[in-house]
């Protein structure tokens, strides 16, 4: 993991209120960092994931009220939480990429559950994984070729798998491949 950005902002502001002067707290932190997925018994990467995360948290101080330590320091607490449940979900989806268990009139039931990064209403694509791709100069395995066949939403997560509703369908079938797309539907779907 190299930590691309790091931000850790805090705005403090005096408020008049209803009792005199309340004292307000905005603490933000941004985090990016890129985590690259090496195979250590040949030396290859694997594949590069890229995670930005942005949190917030407020915290008002009445007037009269002793308050020691910040409520907003719970929030690098949350950051960190995020990214390694973000960064852990990355490595897996690289190593064994959500797959379609069954497909059952436009309903899609895949490999992934609550706490993997899947919510309601994502968007995924999806797609029929081919032949390996094999380089002909050096032999390396450079993954497998991958052909869309169907954009779906994602519409209950639970404790073992998720379904989605087929939106577009070209063939999907057990076994395929799923990819969030963060980006939503593209034109046209």
């Amino acid at each position: 993991v190299t930590v691309d950005n790091y931000q850790d902002v805090t705005s403090r502001a005096e408020i008049p209120g209803q009792f005199g002067r309340d004292t307000a707290e905005r603490r933000t932190i941004q985090l990016q960092a890129t985590l690259k997925i090496w195979d250590t018994t040949t030396a290859v990467l694997k594949d590069v994931a890229t995670i930005t995360l942005e949190e917030s948290r407020n915290d008002v101080v009445l007037p009269g009220v002793q308050q020691d330590g910040r409520l907003t320091n719970a929030l690098i607490g949350e950051v960190s939480k995020k990214f390694a449940n973000d960064a852990s979900n990355a490595i897996m989806n690289s190593l064994a990429p959500p797959k379609v268990l069954a497909y059952t009139l436009g309903n899609i039931t895949f490999n992934r559950a609550k706490g993997t990064g899947v919510e309601v209403g994502q968007f995924w694509q999806v797609f029929h994984a081919g032949e390996p791709l094999i380089d002909p100069d050096t032999g390396e395995e450079l993954g497998a070729e991958e052909n869309a066949i169907g954009w779906a939403r994602v519409t209950d997560v639970t404790e073992k798998f998720s379904k989605a509703q087929a939106i577009q369908d070209f063939g999907i079938d057990r076994g395929n491949v799923m990819r969030l797309s963060p980006g939503g539907l593209p034109a046209g779907v």
